[in-house]
């Protein structure tokens, strides 16, 4: 028998199969960390549950003095209180989510906290741009120093920026972490209703929504505005009331991937803020506060803000219509026409 040199193969024999071991990263649980998420997102929610309770006393404090209390200052109330009742209910069922590690919990935690933090990044822009006449305003015939006051108004700013900013950035870091993915997906494998459609289309369509609900929500005031027409009484409540229902029933389309409701999302969201331009150029902010309800002490709290605001709302309404219509350009190539199952969540 001849003898094979070490590394050869015999003859007919087949090649020896060589493996390699893979090695891929290494995912720990993060049971625990998802334990603590929710018993954060709980607490907040008992915060928020206070906070309702105040405005809760609010109400009744300006119920007894209705004629004392300006219709906009109770309005405002009142969308506070919806604000923090929402608030309670979302972060304690996004709280019970988390603890029991569903993957719908994880995905509307990252959609809200990103809305959060980019509208909070703008509003702390805005609030430091009008910083300077608040501290003029302030100081004016006051006894405290005006150094010491825009140190206080300047630390104020900060303190609640970087609540308004880090909170919601505190969740986007949190949740965004391969290994709270990872746990994510192993306990909770199977797909969810938020996997049915790519999460930016899942984003646009929860806004949508909202928007609808928030259009019904008002509708009790009595007033809506369209292209410059102000409508009061039955017909005021009908036109709230149909956009509203537009909102929502397109949110939907887009959450169903349905094409024509793409398109009809594109038209809508045009007129709208069409709509909105065409009201800013033709009624001025102190007679659309007197329509609401609002007299002389609504028109005077508003106060010096009121030029900067009728300055600014024109350009505001461009910039969020063409934040729109650059967001449905955007999701475009997930609408062909039909429904489609997304797999995995993000």
């Amino acid at each position: 028998m001849t003898d094979i040199p070490p590394g050869m193969t015999p003859p007919g024999a087949a090649p020896p199969v060589i493996t390699t071991p893979v090695s891929g990263p290494v995912h720990r649980d993060r049971g625990g960390f998802l334990m603590f998420l929710g018993i954060v997102e709980i607490t907040l929610g008992g915060f928020f549950a206070l906070f309702g309770l105040l405005s809760l006393w609010a109400v009744g404090v300006a119920a007894k003095t209705a004629a004392a209390a300006p219709p906009l200052q109770r309005m405002a109330v009142w969308v506070n209180l919806a604000f923090y009742v929402g608030s309670v209910i979302f972060l304690v069922v996004m709280g019970i989510g988390t603890m029991r590690v569903r993957r719908w919990a994880r995905v509307l935690m990252l959609i809200v906290s990103w809305s959060f933090f980019v509208t909070a990044v703008f509003g702390v822009g805005i609030l430091g741009a009008l910083l300077p006449g608040l501290v003029e305003r302030a100081g004016a015939g006051a006894a405290t120093d005006p150094a010491v006051m825009r140190l206080a108004l300047w630390f104020t700013l900060a303190l609640s920026g970087g609540m308004m900013i880090g909170l919601p950035l505190f969740f986007i870091l949190a949740y965004s972490g391969r290994h709270v993915r990872h746990t994510f997906a192993v306990r909770h494998p199977e797909p969810a209703w938020v996997d049915r459609c790519p999460t930016s289309v899942l984003s646009l369509s929860l806004l949508m929504v909202l928007f609808g609900l928030v259009q019904i929500a008002g509708s009790w005031s009595g007033l809506s505005i369209l292209f410059g027409v102000p409508l009061e009484g039955p017909a005021a409540v009908v036109t709230a009331m149909v956009l509203g229902t537009g909102w929502m029933a397109l949110g939907y389309g887009l959450y169903r991937l349905n094409r024509s409701a793409w398109l009809a999302s594109l038209g809508f969201v045009t007129l709208v803020h069409i709509s909105g331009l065409m009201t800013y150029r033709r009624m001025s902010l102190l007679e659309m506060t007197y329509r609401l309800g609002g007299g002389a002490g609504d028109a005077a709290a508003m106060g010096w803000m009121t030029p900067l605001i009728e300055r600014w709302s024109g350009v505001a309404m461009l910039g969020i219509g063409i934040g729109w219509i650059v967001s449905l350009l955007a999701i475009r190539r997930h609408f062909h026409g039909g429904a489609e199952v997304v797999g995995g969540s993000p």
